[in-house]
């Protein structure tokens, strides 16, 4: 019997080809998708990103949001965040869903900067290593910088500024506390009863300076509850007392203590809450901000000698009304009035440089 040798079915290994060629596509088509082949978007306000866009320019008329999706439906994507002009305002980066560099959010705050992140399904993470640092521009002038970070229950206050002020408790038993803090690690608790810390003397504010801070009060039934406060022994001499405002003073607001001279605020604050807090003076007048927005200006004719009078933060020596909450980041400027009209609170901690 003759031997028959099979022949190739060109039909059958025809359409094997074209099923492997167009797994190979699908495969391709894939991780195309997931390379971030897509879109991108330019927006001027808060925005929701879409799981197609790749990159998103920002170009900010005021503080603004980037949502991203939730890092869970992004897995092996990237997203590049580009801010695109050169206005001072903030571009906050969070998650729906996901933390980012372990963080709930990251910030654009200079001129044309940019954050690239990546999914990993859980999270997102930052491949920027080379990402803009935030600086302060008048960081020489900044005499008194308190993160107030550290270990729970810590009396260590450390001045990050240049001038590395010795700061120590003045009384009471003000310290640490991981519970409740605005950045960091940590923020300053002041529990009352005289609570207070001192950055001892020498700040001059004879000219323009600014004072800012973040303060959460938690007791509302206690009046007069001081920020910080330039005092000198006697009820007529503290100056630039910044305080909370209460009870029988006015309802809740903010006091700005000129020598006798009590200028009461009226805007509604609320404990448990936290809230930015700037007094500014500029040549002769006198600026309070509570979130950005300028709450009053008012003429301010004294100066406080430089070596006379000790900084106290949380209380007085004379009124005796002390801060029952939490101060986070509070810095010192001396020589620069940083804010004369509203402005965009930080959402990061004040730049060590």
């Amino acid at each position: 019997m003759k031997r028959v040798t099979p022949q190739p079915s060109f039909g059958h290994d025809l359409a094997a080809s074209l099923l492997d060629r167009f797994r190979e596509y699908s495969v391709a088509l894939n991780q195309c998708a997931d390379h971030r082949l897509s879109e991108f978007v330019q927006v001027v306000a808060n925005y929701t990103a879409g799981q197609n866009d790749h990159v998103i320019e920002c170009a900010p008329s005021g503080a603004m949001t980037v949502t991203l999706p939730a890092a869970s439906v992004m897995r092996n994507k990237r997203i590049v965040i580009k801010r695109t002009n050169n206005t001072t305002h903030t571009v906050t980066i969070q998650s729906s869903s996901g933390n980012i560099d372990g963080a709930a959010s990251v910030t654009l705050t200079t001129a044309h900067q940019s954050r690239e992140v990546f999914s990993d399904g859980a999270n997102w993470w930052l491949l920027d290593t080379g990402a803009t640092v935030p600086t302060d521009p008048y960081f020489a002038n900044v005499q008194l910088l308190l993160h107030f970070d550290g270990t729970n229950g810590s009396t260590t206050f450390i001045d990050s500024s240049s001038a590395e002020r010795t700061v120590s408790v003045y009384s009471g038993s003000p310290v640490l506390t991981t519970s409740n803090l605005k950045f960091g690690s940590a923020g300053g608790s002041f529990p009352g009863s005289s609570a207070a810390i001192t950055a001892g003397t020498g700040l001059d504010f004879t000219g323009d300076f600014t004072i800012d801070c973040w303060i959460r009060y938690s007791n509302e039934t206690t009046a007069g509850q001081v920020l910080w406060s330039m005092s000198g022994g006697t009820s007529t001499t503290y100056f630039y007392c910044v305080k909370i405002n209460n009870g029988t003073n006015s309802g809740i607001g903010v006091a700005c203590m000129n020598m006798t001279t009590v200028n009461t605020l009226t805007y509604p604050m609320t404990a448990g809450n936290w809230y930015h807090i700037a007094f500014v003076r500029s040549g002769s007048t006198g600026y309070v901000f509570i979130d950005g927005v300028l709450i009053q200006s008012n003429a301010v004719s004294t100066d406080v000698p430089a070596t006379s009078r000790e900084f106290l933060i949380g209380d007085n020596t004379t009124v005796g009304n002390e801060l029952v909450g939490q101060i986070d980041d509070l810095r010192v400027t001396i020589g620069t009035a940083r804010y004369t009209a509203d402005f965009d609170v930080p959402t990061e901690a004040y730049p060590d440089a």
